[in-house]
């Protein structure tokens, strides 16, 4: 057991890096960090994601914490941290407990902060009568 505490400790450590002029399409999942320079087109499910300067994503990001200096046109839920650098351009909502945004970053969604932000939200139904 203390054998499999060791390799996800590993895991969490090691950097998967999208490297400049690489595109990847499809959905990306790692235990450790991404680090995004390329394009990705499609959801990203990560312990940590960094989005670099010149690094896009097209998709959803499920993270524990997410740095973003690049372009996200997508939903981002981060459980832990979100960090929005002066250089970024996220289109979609996001959802974290804390967020750090950069003067000069640019969103266009709505922001969901605090305690609730990390519950999934529940749709509402009208009420009839």
């Amino acid at each position: 057991m203390n054998g499999s505490k060791e390799a996800r400790r590993e895991a969490v450590n090691v950097v998967s890096t999208i490297g400049p002029g690489l595109r990847v399409i499809g959905e990306c999942i790692s235990d450790g960090i991404i680090r995004i320079d390329g394009r990705v087109e499609g959801g990203i499910k990560a312990a940590e994601v960094v989005v670099e300067k010149g690094g896009s994503v097209k998709g959803d990001i499920q993270t524990r914490d997410l740095v973003v200096a690049g372009q996200v046109t997508g939903n981002i839920a981060a459980e832990g941290r979100a960090e929005l650098q002066a250089s970024c351009q996220v289109k979609g909502d996001i959802l974290s407990p804390r967020i750090q945004i950069d003067e000069g970053g640019r969103i266009q969604g709505r922001l969901h902060m605090g305690a609730a932000a990390t519950k999934p939200s529940t749709p509402e139904t009208p009420s009839s009568g």
